[in-house]
């Protein structure tokens, strides 16, 4: 069980898992906000407050002083629809049609939108980017924003945390913090299960003659879940390995019940819980049935052959 701890950590350093909520959804992977975020959640930034900071920054990573504003201007005309400024809305919902008549005409005869008028006619993004940009961070005299796509993400963090005039802001620098810190959760729930296990194991037998046997059984199940995971998803979630550490606790008592001819059927009972979520539309419930139901399939095999 020890070894099977050990072997999860290396396993989630060497593979790429998500940690990105979007991931999880289903179908509405399609809607124009999933698009937004596949397009922009891979830009990161990184505000220097000093001259050194910045060459410090663009040594460790490519990163540009001023971000692509037709890029970003040209897909927001594309998917705009729907993106309210807080004034728009609210003047959609109290129905002041007229108020937004006389702002259209403002900007056709004396202002000139950020997005094109064919596509943008009644002027909803052009405000919406305006109240973005109202936003923005604003540096320290002095100070400049780096910006780029998420390449060299450990760097940037080391780096920020050896100075203090490094700060970084992006969906990607968060992502990789709580994928560092589920990973040591892992192995937290996982190091803590294999000690209650030992000691439970040994108040019943009074030797540790069962913990080779059981390892072994539960990192063939580790082994089979997590293969059965990168074959059906390219990149499975860390929150399905989170889940699974409940793994352990089923495949020890598949272990200790080996010999009981019944077993078969706590077997079924099990995969008939988990079964449905093969159908569910939240892709970390299929994830979560992938990996159980193979492992557990896997750890009952390996105590079937053990009898």
């Amino acid at each position: 069980m020890l070894l099977a701890s050990i072997s999860a950590k290396g396993l989630f350093v060497a593979l790429a898992l998500s940690t990105d909520l979007f991931s999880l959804l289903g179908g509405e992977n399609d809607s124009t906000l999933a698009l937004l975020n596949a397009h922009l959640s891979d830009r990161i930034r990184v505000l220097c407050t000093t001259a050194d900071a910045v060459r410090a920054a663009k040594e460790v990573a490519e990163l540009d002083e001023l971000p692509d504003v037709d890029e970003l201007l040209s897909y927001y005309a594309a998917h705009g629809g729907g993106l309210l400024s807080p004034r728009d809305r609210e003047r959609l919902e109290k129905g002041e049609y007229e108020k937004i008549r006389r702002s259209i005409m403002r900007m056709d005869y004396g202002g000139m939108g950020l997005v094109p008028k064919a596509d943008d006619p009644f002027y909803f993004t052009h405000g919406f980017l305006v109240s973005l940009m109202s936003r923005l961070p604003k540096p320290k005299e002095g100070g400049v924003i780096l910006t780029g796509r998420a390449n060299h993400i450990p760097e940037l963090v080391e780096l920020a945390h050896s100075r203090d005039d490094v700060f970084l802001s992006g969906a990607p620098f968060h992502a990789y913090l709580a994928r560092r810190s589920s990973i040591r959760e892992i192995n937290i729930l996982s190091l803590v299960s294999v000690s209650l296990v030992l000691a439970i194991g040994f108040w019943l037998f009074r030797d540790f003659r069962f913990v080779i046997p059981t390892a072994l059984t539960l990192l063939a199940g580790f082994a089979a879940g997590t293969l059965a995971l990168f074959v059906c998803f390219s990149a499975p979630h860390v929150l399905t390995f989170l889940f699974g550490t409940s793994l352990i606790g089923l495949g020890v008592d598949y272990c200790y019940h080996g010999k009981n001819a019944r077993l078969k059927y706590a077997l079924a009972t099990t995969l008939a819980a988990f079964l449905p979520l093969f159908f569910s539309h939240v892709a970390i419930l299929r994830q979560m049935a992938v990996f159980t139901v193979t492992g557990l399939v896997a750890i009952f095999l390996c105590v079937s052959l053990r009898r």
